[in-house]
């Protein structure tokens, strides 16, 4: 199948609804047989998307500008992550 990107919040105080639907989500796109691409921070929406594809079997990549490494807590559980320079680049 497919790449799907997805570029959410990393906000880790968003109500549990939110952080439920995009677990749901990763997970969903897994079982789709679709590659989760998105931010690679273990917080927040996508954090929560990105561990429910984990858990659903799906593959995972992270792409990550180096400068937000250690205020979005690169996530550690995923397939790829990929450092880049600039959210451009991202």
């Amino acid at each position: 199948m497919g790449a799907v990107g997805l570029f959410a919040s990393a906000n880790d105080s968003l109500p549990q609804r939110l952080l439920e639907a995009a677990e749901a989500t990763g997970a969903g796109l897994a079982r789709l047989g679709h590659t989760l691409v998105y931010g690679g921070s273990s917080r927040g929406l996508m954090g929560a998307a990105a561990r429910g594809a984990v858990a659903a079997g799906g593959r995972v990549i992270g792409v990550m500008p180096r400068h937000l490494v250690g205020r979005e807590r690169m996530a550690s559980d995923i397939a790829e992550l990929h450092l880049v320079e600039t959210l451009a680049e991202r």
